[in-house]
Order: C-alpha cells, then structure tokens, then sequence
C-alpha cells in the first residue's frame, strides 16, 4: 500500500499497520505511556508513521488510565454480515471524564449506577442517571463528565469488523 505524507488516513493505517507488525509497542508504566521501536534503519515516511502513532495511541491510552476503565464482556461476529458486536462495561472514576471520541460503528448505552452530563455533538447537553440510556450514531464525537460518584456503564457497539472500538476525536480549534 502506497501512502501519502498529507493524508491523515494513510497515516493512521501506516501507523496501525507498524503496531500490529511489532515494529512499535507500547507499554505503561508508572503513570507514563512509553513507545518503543524494534528497528534500527527507518525511512521519512515510516517516522511520521510513528510519530503519528505516538500521538495517537498515547492520548488514548492516557485518557482512559486517567479516569475510565472499559472491560468487553463478549463480542461476537453477526453472521452473514461485515459487522461484529461487542458488548462491554465501562466503569469511571468520580468527578472523571470519557475523552471525546467517536466509534466507527453504533453505540448503545445504559447507565447501571451514578451518572453525568453527556455531550453529544449537535444535541444539547444530557444529565443522565442510574436507568437512562441513549444511542450514539457512527462517527459522532461524544464525551461524558461524571458525577462525584463513580459510574459504570453497560456498553453495546454494534462496528465495522476490524475496525478500532473507539478514535479519540479532540476538539479543533474555532476558524478565526
């Protein structure tokens, strides 16, 4: 596959594709997220790869260690169909945040305890509690400020197969 310097897309695949061959890893420890490279000789293309992957992946696996734990109960593919399911339980900390994200496939979410405000864009701003529930469409960045009580959350993804659970989706600046 041939890629482009420019293109966030062809990044994001390089930069997968250098995570799933062992070229890069990445580990945690003591509160820090360390990127290690197993190659001695890398090309300018390669290097933004990383770069690119380090931001990525860093800032994801920072946001969810800092305040959300997600654990999948089961996942499995829908016959017949390029889609799988999975089903997970997400558990957040008092007073903690859901990064903003978006997911390449359908959320569906129930609240079991605590609770929070719900940002969805494009849709006013959401208190939700213990039985509240909603559904979040692909590709639709979101986040969750909790409560002071700790809040677990039972999660249905309905995504592409092969596709990533969640892509963190930060805030771009206003044009001036």
């Amino acid at each position: 596959m041939t890629a482009c310097l420019t293109c966030w897309r062809c990044r994001h695949h390089n930069a997968t594709r250098l995570l799933m061959a062992g070229v890069i890893s990445f580990t945690r420890a003591e509160g820090w997220t360390i990127m290690t490279a197993h190659i001695r000789h890398i090309s300018r293309q390669a290097a933004k790869s990383l770069l690119f992957a380090a931001a990525v992946l860093a800032a994801a696996l920072a946001a969810d260690a800092q305040t959300a734990k997600r654990t999948v109960l089961e996942q499995i593919d829908v016959p017949g169909s390029a889609y799988t399911t999975i089903v997970a339980m997400t558990e957040i900390q008092p007073n903690g945040r859901v990064e903003r994200h978006i997911h390449p496939g359908t959320e569906i979410t129930y609240v079991l305890e605590g609770g929070g405000d719900m940002f969805i864009a494009g849709k006013p701003v959401m208190h939700v509690t213990a039985g509240d529930h909603w559904q979040v469409p692909a590709g639709l960045p979101h986040y969750l400020l909790n409560g002071p009580k700790p809040t677990r959350l039972l999660v249905t993804y309905v995504l592409e197969k092969g596709k990533p659970l969640a892509i963190p989706a930060p805030e771009t600046p206003a044009a001036h």
